[in-house]
Formats: structure tokens, sequence, C-alpha cells
């Protein structure tokens, strides 16, 4: 597959250059990388603070999940 090819193909899926790298995106993945390990650090200080008082059925980020 040539490269002209393959930069069609990631264009028409939305992932070329002008797609995932632009501004807003980069700031969303900051953001996420920025705030997941605080959210985590904050669940940690929540159970050491308060023990059984804090629901242990509460999720970190995502309910039901992380």
């Amino acid at each position: 597959m040539s490269s002209a090819q393959r930069n069609s193909l990631l264009s028409q899926l939305g992932l070329g250059i002008s797609g995932w790298y632009t501004p807003p995106w980069m700031f969303v993945a900051a953001e996420i990388a920025a705030m997941f390990p605080r959210a985590i650090r904050g669940h940690q200080w929540y159970h050491e603070k308060f023990g059984n008082l804090y629901p242990k059925e509460r999720k970190v980020v995502i309910p039901f999940l992380i």
C-alpha cells in the first residue's frame, strides 16, 4: 500500500493528521492524563480518611467500572 493510499484511508476513517491531532483532541487527552492519577489519589485518600464510612461500591472515575 502506498503512502498516498494509506493517508487516504486514514482520512476516510477520520484518523488523518487533521483528525485526532487537532488541539481539541489533544486537550482532551491531556486532561485525562492529568486528572486520572489525581482521581485515584483522591479516592485512596477518602478510603484512608473515612474508612468504613466511605461507600465501598463507589468507583474512582467511571461508575460500575473503574
